[in-house]
């Protein structure tokens, strides 16, 4: 009798299963909400899928579920050349591998030597998408392996790959593995084509609001929007699970203070930027989360106002009841850095007979000058270069154990730095309703990434317990972030925000409540970071 393999009985186990559970019309598979960004396709991860950190920069997203030890990575491929996502012929009658053919080849010649029991393409109406199955190997452990590759166009795919736990071998009796399949044909039922002219459209209309925005944040009116000092209280599920202390000051650099020689900030008539400091604790499920952070950013009184900036964040992590001593106090640092400068670049369109014209002009103008007996004057010769701005971003991060390679970053204009992100619900004009949006830095997820403000009409709102008017201003991060609600008055007095997702409110405080809710409260300014520039 031919043996079956097994990837075949998981498939037919797979498909019998879902026949049965059709027949009794039982409960559909649980997925988490839309995922949604500024990409050409939209998916639902699994239930209780946990955000986490990326891996490598080609990464858009990474889930987690700790639970059932699930993982899931969306990522994006864009090709030098079209390589359909089907295996096809060339003219010449050739049999050209397609996308799907050669991810196939490279997963069973890899490391791990995957074992792949399925690969083909269906088609939503919408997108090609490659499936492919495999019982693999990963840091020594056999694990079933499910990918799928979205076919935009032939030059941009777009990836989701979900491992799972699989025994090593019988994967058709195991209970996991089914369940795994099953919740990965759900997540692939979710995917979806999403029109992006619509969002563009949007986002263009945002950063010309943010253009005409910009112009008018001179460094009197940042300056004039700057509170000396503010206690914030953090509230979770009615329950205070931390605090803030914030200082925002006129300055010239990040503080450098000494024992004898104190950090004063400088007049804010001569000041060349702000810096802002935050202390921050929070206190949830035994962990205690202690965050220091400086962020400056120069103000330049000519458009662009902002070339540079620095910024330094320390978190320390305390978990007394951890396992091991090393997850007992972890620490993470982070700095940054961004510079406008302008360089001379050669100029592409310039014609061969331009160069000729130049350098002929440029010997003329040598030997006048010889004869007047002055140095040779450029400002009389054409040359062929052309002054460009050029926006960089370096951010390093290191922790207690790995130092992470340095991210680099080339910038638009519309980048806002930390320290001026910080500042947005008080540099808005909160009193006409509007829509702005700006790129900016995002430390969890270590990439640059759109932030979208919108202004809404004032109206009446409950805050810490008491109904009054306010005037909301929304922050998210990505297109379809959650927000966060920053609640002010109309003549621009913060009231607190509110994020519905994390079911977290911050509350503007009093050294005395603080004291009272953490006696253990360190309500002072953050010290000066160390090599501060």
């Amino acid at each position: 009798m031919a043996r079956l393999h097994p990837g075949l009985i998981l498939l037919a186990l797979s498909a019998l299963t879902a026949a049965k559970a059709h027949a009794a019309d039982p409960k559909p598979v649980d997925l988490g909400p839309p995922f949604v960004g500024q990409y050409d396709v939209t998916f639902r991860p699994f239930a209780d899928a946990k955000r986490i950190d990326r891996q490598v920069q080609t990464e858009l997203a990474r889930f987690s579920r700790d639970d059932k030890k699930w993982l899931l990575v969306f990522d994006r491929a864009q090709l030098p050349r079209d390589i359909p996502i089907r295996d096809s012929k060339d003219t010449r009658g050739v049999e050209q591998a397609g996308y799907l053919t050669a991810a196939v080849n490279a997963m069973r010649s890899g490391e791990a030597k995957a074992d792949v029991f399925r690969s083909d393409v269906i088609e939503t109406g919408q997108l090609s998408i490659g499936l492919i199955t495999a019982h693999s190997v990963q840091g020594g452990k056999p694990i079933l392996l499910q990918q799928a590759l979205c076919e935009v166009s032939p030059r941009l795919y777009y990836s989701l790959v979900m491992t799972s736990p699989a025994p090593a071998k019988d994967i058709d009796k195991d209970a996991g593995v089914l369940e795994a399949a099953e919740v990965f044909k759900a997540i692939v039922d979710s995917i979806d084509r999403v029109d992006l002219s619509r969002i563009r459209e949007d986002q263009d209309e945002r950063l010309i609001a943010m253009r005409s925005l910009l112009v008018n944040w001179t460094p009197k009116a940042v300056l004039k929007a700057l509170v000396p000092e503010q206690l914030l209280l953090f509230r979770q599920n009615d329950k205070d699970i931390g605090y803030a202390f914030v200082v925002e000051q006129p300055a010239d650099a990040l503080p450098k203070s000494s024992a004898s020689k104190p950090d004063v900030p400088p007049d804010p008539s001569t000041a060349g930027g702000v810096r802002v400091g935050m202390r921050m604790r929070t206190i949830r499920e035994g962990k205690t989360v202690d965050v220091e952070t400086w962020m400056f950013a120069s103000l330049d009184r000519d458009m662009p106002r902002m070339r540079h900036e620095v910024w330094k964040t320390i978190t320390i992590v305390r978990q007394p009841d951890a396992k091991t001593e090393k997850d007992k106090e972890q620490w993470f640092a982070e700095v940054g850095a961004s510079d406008l400068t302008t360089e001379r670049v050669f100029d592409r369109n310039v014609l061969p007979d331009d160069l000729k014209e130049m350098d002929r002009k440029s010997a003329e103008e040598a030997e006048r000058a010889k004869r007047e007996g002055r140095p040779p004057d450029d400002r009389n010769v054409d040359r062929p270069y052309r002054m460009v701005d050029a926006y960089n971003l370096t951010v390093r991060t290191e922790t207690r154990s790995a130092v992470a390679n340095p991210f680099h970053k080339q910038l638009p204009p519309y980048y806002l730095p930390q320290a001026m992100a910080t500042l947005i619900p008080r540099l808005v004009p909160i009193n006409t309703p509007n829509a702005y949006a700006f790129v900016a830095y995002n430390s969890d997820t270590r990439e640059v990434m759109f932030r979208y403000i919108d202004v809404k009409p004032e109206g009446d709102v409950t805050l810490n317990g008491r109904k009054q008017r306010a005037i909301a201003v929304l922050d998210r991060i990505g297109y379809n972030g959650d927000p966060t609600t920053h609640y002010l008055t109309s003549k621009g007095v913060y009231l607190g925000s509110i994020n519905t997702g994390a079911k977290i409110e911050i509350i503007p405080t009093d050294r005395e409540t603080l004291i009272r809710l953490f006696s253990d409260a360190n309500l002072t300014q953050p010290e000066a970071p160390k090599d501060a520039k």
